[in-house]
């Protein structure tokens, strides 16, 4: 974990930069929506995600320390049971490539990285984005993260999701859902779908 600090914060050298305001996202009835970036994603299963520190678990407040000390926004945390299902979004401007972005992001975390399982570019409902998928620790456990970067309106999301290795096959089919559930705006604020 120390090792995937130290790789974010390096990366944020290269120049990353966040917007550093009060979170216009908000989290109900299953859907999260962010109305300023202009995205939305829908979570099926009881999640339960914050986009404030306010009343967050401990486990869930470290998460969220951990992404703010990287110099992100954070747009989410939250979790599904256990404190080893966990899903987040972060934002930050983007300031290289969105393909070495993540080639910096390996090479920088490659001593906390175990195993890189794929790395691939794809279009989910037609936003360009590279899925990442790799072994790490957390602490102690071993955890597989499924990771999603991507570029909407002047920032970049990156979606992570992660379980505990041995849950992590039960539980991708849940993220994938929830990421192929990601729909832009067309206007600010207004979803495909709810206007």
């Amino acid at each position: 974990m120390r090792y995937l600090l130290i790789a974010v914060m390096m990366l944020l050298l290269v120049g990353c930069t966040a917007a550093h305001q009060k979170q216009p996202g908000h989290f109900r009835k299953e859907k999260y929506v962010n109305r300023q970036i202009g995205f939305s994603l829908t979570f099926k299963a009881p999640w339960q995600i914050f986009t404030s520190p306010r009343n967050l678990s401990p486990d869930l407040r470290s998460t969220y320390q951990f992404y703010q000390r990287q110099n992100h926004e954070v747009l989410y945390v939250g979790k599904l049971g256990g404190p080893y299902v966990t899903a987040a979004a972060t934002a930050s401007k983007p300031s290289v490539d969105l393909d070495l972005y993540v080639r910096i992001f390996l090479a920088l975390a490659h001593k906390a990285i175990e195993n890189v399982l794929s790395r691939e570019a794809l279009s989910i409902n037609d936003i360009p984005m590279i899925k990442l998928e790799y072994v790490g620790r957390m602490g102690e456990t071993r955890v597989t993260h499924l990771e999603y970067y991507m570029d909407i309106a002047d920032r970049r999301v990156r979606v992570i999701f992660t379980a505990k290795v041995g849950a992590y096959e039960d539980m991708k089919p849940e993220f994938e859902g929830i990421i192929s559930s990601i729909q832009l705006a067309r206007e600010i604020g207004t979803p495909r779908g709810e206007m």
